[in-house]
């Protein structure tokens, strides 16, 4: 059993419009990515989960945006209406150091669109100051691992 903390996020596009289509979410407890729903490490290394400016990225990510661990990875934190849709204009600009490229367990066989969007686990240190609203959070929820995650 893990809780999990999901943002609405973007990719910043020079000369465009900010990308939507990412997945960024954290852990409150700590335990999604280590105790549940474990990830791969490809590279780099579990990130502190002290830290507020850590993250770790899937492989798809870190193509698309040139990352690997030691990168700096560009996100825009922005609100939502009363409809849900992300107000852009009022995006801040947030910064994370990538720890690690990683491969979710959700990601082996993709069950559904999100699974095959770049997704990015902030560490829990970030969590713990921003998971409260007006910080971005789509949600908080607990989830329940089936299974170990990949080894």
């Amino acid at each position: 059993m893990s809780t999990v903390a999901g943002y609405n996020m973007a990719m910043p596009v020079p000369g465009g419009i900010p990308d939507t289509h990412i997945v960024v979410f954290s852990s409150p407890d700590g335990a999604l990515g280590r105790s549940a729903d474990r990830v791969k490490i490809l590279q780099g290394r579990f990130f502190d989960p002290r830290s507020t400016d850590e993250a770790m990225i899937d492989q798809q990510f870190a193509e698309q945006e040139h990352l690997r661990p030691g990168s700096i990875l560009h996100l825009l934190g922005a609100p939502a209406n009363q409809q849900g849709a992300l107000e852009l204009g009022r995006a801040v600009p947030l910064a994370f150091r990538v720890s690690a490229v990683v491969t979710f367990d959700d990601q082996i066989v993709p069950a559904n669109v999100i699974n095959g969007e770049p997704l990015a686990l902030l560490s829990q240190g970030y969590c713990r100051g921003h998971h409260r609203p007006g910080h971005f959070v789509t949600g908080i929820s607990r989830v329940c691992a089936c299974g170990p995650g990949p080894a």
